[in-house]
């Protein structure tokens, strides 16, 4: 069912069905977060974390879920939206089910300049000597480097999308490389931690990184609002997008540099989470369908719970089964989920090929 919205002679076409099935999303996800953040060696009922957001109730409550849990799960949040949103922009511009952030050497990309950041401007003890929000920009960097690098290649089969994603994986396997050389050339002590930041690690981000996190992925956040009306076009074919009068090379790369941003922002931080830019666009489909403007707000919804599921498993799993208090990185069970899931696309992939 769609009806019109007018305002000061601004008019927009509603799903009302996918304006539900979002707000539904929506408050779940707050349910999840609201869960989340109770969750721990100190146990917070939801109204009493209710009552902690606003500063109010014990005094320990209030310490415990401003300044420890938070900021946790609000880049668990950003960082699983996120990265739904690239998997979703690269789907839409490959017409690959398989796309995601990890196909096109982004991750790796990114993940490589952390590394680097990481090994030349922080001590023995990954205490960084230079402002904090450089770690964004130097994730973008590397990411840009090897999303360009990608492109570069690909200008060598025009409009070949296939060939752009062989290159995407050979550029990913050349990044893991390098991020593995970087850590050998540093101490033992770095080289663990920043294995754990590698698999996707939530356990030491802090309130200025949460804000830092913030503030970009808005920006970004609100160039793809602006960029949807060009996406709702290029899930055609190729010719009817010209068609249409958009300029195709352009719109497609805007696309994948947007996607390369938004996961240079999502592993800042957060760290290499696999598999949700894969999985969260699929069930975001089947809730909403194809309607990019309702798969855009059903995508973050559920890549931002399918990581704050994660983050709750890895901060309980350990405690609950073997009493004690380590932790597993959360890029583990995303990639618990994520993985048969990938599979089961190859089967399907197979399937509908015979």
């Amino acid at each position: 069912m769609y009806k019109t919205w007018r305002y000061n002679g601004l008019s927009m076409l509603l799903n009302i069905r996918n304006l539900w099935l979002n707000i539904a999303l929506g408050l779940f996800m707050f349910a999840l977060l609201v869960f989340s953040i109770g969750i721990g060696t100190k146990y917070i009922p939801p109204d009493q974390v209710l009552f902690a957001l606003f500063g109010e109730g014990k005094t320990l409550d209030v310490f415990v879920v401003q300044g420890l849990r938070i900021p946790r799960a609000i880049i668990a949040i950003v960082s699983g939206g996120a990265l739904g949103l690239a998997g979703l922009l690269l789907q839409s511009v490959t017409k690959n089910s398989l796309a995601s952030p990890s196909v096109f050497g982004v991750v790796e990309g990114a993940a490589l300049g952390a590394i680097i950041f990481l090994a030349y401007f922080t001590d023995n003890h990954l205490i960084v000597d230079v402002p904090i929000y450089l770690l964004p920009i130097a994730t973008s960097i590397g990411s840009l480097l090897a999303l360009t690098t990608v492109l570069l290649l690909a200008r060598f089969h025009p409009g070949n999308m296939l060939m752009m994603i062989l290159y995407g994986i050979a550029i990913a396997t050349l990044g893991k490389a390098l991020t593995t050389l970087f850590m050998m050339s540093n101490s033992v002590y770095r080289a663990v931690e920043v294995s754990l930041w590698l698999t996707g690690d939530l356990a030491t981000v802090n309130v200025d990184e949460m804000w830092i996190q913030l503030t970009v992925f808005a920006f970004l956040f609100c160039i793809l609002l602006g960029f949807s009306r060009i996406l709702d076009v290029l899930v055609l074919n190729d010719d009817a997008v010209v068609s249409m009068g958009v300029n195709l090379k352009v719109a497609q790369y805007s696309s994948i540099i947007l996607a390369a941003l938004l996961t240079a922002c999502a592993v800042s931080f957060a760290g290499g989470i696999g598999f949700v830019g894969l999985v969260a666009p699929h069930l975001a489909r089947m809730i909403v369908g194809q309607s990019i403007r309702s798969l855009i707000f059903a995508t973050l919804f559920i890549g931002a719970a399918i990581v704050l599921v994660a983050d709750v498993f890895a901060r309980t799993f350990m405690p609950i089964l073997f009493n004690n208090n380590m932790e597993i990185p959360t890029g583990v069970f995303t990639a618990v989920i994520g993985a048969p899931y990938f599979f089961y696309l190859i089967y399907q992939g197979s399937k509908v090929k015979k």
